[in-house]
């Protein structure tokens, strides 16, 4: 939602919006990734900024299992999430061989449980249902970790509702909210997803189905880039505020409880 900011301006961003928590990068998911990363060189000033501002990081990312990965690799950027307070790790599955990836995942569920984090599958795929119950396979075979719920990827993905209903709503962990059109193309979902993405009833998505998905009370994660607003000068702050703003007025209108 606002790439150019710091963790550290970011987290006060979020106590200015009232926002009682925020996702932050502990690992990068690329090499040169343009969002800021907490590390060791800016954990402290991120905690001191987290300790004014009543903000914790609910979620860390990005956490991917492949092939060439070994997963204890990422012990410390787990260990900094820990000291964020962090409660989810976000993972992507992106080895193709799932006897293996069941393995590392559940290396890495395990991993993170040391530091009191869950480790939670965010499964993606342009038209691949199958994503869905290949995650859920993973999670079963792995005997730990959650299935991690977005708006976007349930629905590009054409994963079935029903069978999302079907699964036990402890086993949901990380939710995200966003929205965006009934359709697009498959060239369109990278970009949409790593870059342009609508607030909570500006689309067309299911919202309130998938949210019911959710356990009651489970914290919600804004995952709302707009590269195309950034682009026209749209300060990060309108952003951010415009997105908490039409979320709010979303849920007041969804769950007025």
């Amino acid at each position: 939602m606002a790439p150019e900011l710091s963790a550290s301006e970011l987290v006060t961003l979020a106590g200015r919006l009232e926002c009682r928590h925020v996702c932050l990068f502990t690992q990068s998911p690329v090499p040169n990734w343009r969002f800021p990363i907490v590390d060791g060189g800016n954990l402290a000033e991120v905690r001191g900024r987290m300790a004014e501002h009543g903000v914790t990081a609910y979620g860390i990312t990005s956490f991917a299992v492949q092939p060439d990965i070994d997963v204890a690799s990422y012990a410390g950027a787990l260990e900094r999430g820990a000291q964020l307070q962090a409660q989810y790790a976000s993972v992507r599955i992106t080895d193709p061989d799932e006897p293996r990836a069941a393995d590392a995942f559940a290396r890495l569920a395990e991993l993170a449980a040391t530091f009191s984090i869950v480790a939670s599958i965010e499964f993606t795929g342009y038209r691949q249902p199958e994503a869905l119950r290949r995650t859920l396979r993973i999670l079963n075979a792995a005997g730990a970790g959650a299935l991690s719920i977005d708006p976007l990827h349930i629905v590009r993905s054409e994963a079935s509702l029903e069978e999302m209903r079907a699964v036990d709503p402890g086993r949901i962990g990380y939710v995200q909210l966003c929205d965006g059109p009934a359709d697009a193309s498959e060239e369109d979902y990278p970009r949409e997803s790593a870059a342009d993405r609508l607030a909570p009833g500006e689309g067309a998505f299911p919202l309130a189905e998938i949210l019911a998905l959710a356990p009651p009370g489970r914290a919600l994660s804004l995952e709302i880039p707009s590269e195309r607003q950034r682009a026209n000068g749209v300060a990060a702050e309108v952003r951010a505020r415009n997105a908490v703003q039409a979320t709010r007025r979303f849920l007041a209108g969804s769950e007025p409880e």
